[in-house]
């Protein structure tokens, strides 16, 4: 397989292996991007579909998760690794 460069290669790979995984479980599955579906394709970015991992967090298990929500109001302050390597030395 090709290495997986751009984050939209990841997402698209991560989307192909749950469809087939779907098609093999005899359901008819449908990309659902951007839709808030909670499928979580982990391992992704290595780029073999063997050793991607899903989680599937929905149902009972997200209405559970769900119930624990919490909001959050906080500020990210971007430290580029040069930025970083200066303050070291």
């Amino acid at each position: 397989m090709e290495q997986l460069q751009t984050n939209r290669q990841i997402e698209d790979a991560a989307i192909a292996h749950v469809l087939h995984l779907e098609a093999a479980a005899g359901r008819a599955a449908v990309d659902t991007r951007g839709r808030g579906a909670l499928v979580i394709v982990e391992n992704v970015r290595q780029g073999e579909p063997g050793a991607f991992r899903v989680l599937d967090l929905s149902g009972e298990r997200l209405a559970a998760l769900l119930t624990r929500k919490r909001e959050k109001h906080y500020v990210e302050v971007p430290f580029p690794v040069a930025a970083y390597d200066a303050v070291v030395r």
